[in-house]
């Protein structure tokens, strides 16, 4: 959840955003930045974050996705091709997870 914490405020900012600006802060944004979205997703297989049925109903819609940019063994370059390629439906996942707490829209 490191990278997650560290980088609350760009996964906000990229659910949050228009689809072209999303795919704009996308494509400018770090390997850190991305590899922080697999960390998120990793978090979620993992059940360590619960999601409502209906959100998990989405994931669940995307898994083979989901689980190639949450894997350990995907290089950093390969998670960045997957995201850019896929923003829409990454996008899409974000907003299904993203939600107000005290310190930031994610949980740390």
């Amino acid at each position: 959840m490191s990278l997650v914490s560290k980088h609350q405020h760009f996964l906000h900012l990229v659910s949050s955003a228009h689809p072209k600006q999303a795919f704009q802060l996308l494509k400018t944004s770090s390997l850190e930045q991305v590899n922080s979205i697999g960390e998120l997703f990793e978090n979620i297989l993992q059940s360590y974050i619960t999601l409502s049925p209906e959100k998990l109903k989405l994931f669940r819609t995307h898994r083979q996705l989901v689980r190639q940019i949450a894997s350990r063994d995907l290089k950093s370059a390969r998670r960045l091709r997957l995201v850019y390629k896929h923003y829409r439906i990454v996008r899409k996942l974000l907003q299904s997870f993203s939600y107000d707490t005290e310190d930031g829209p994610y949980p740390v």
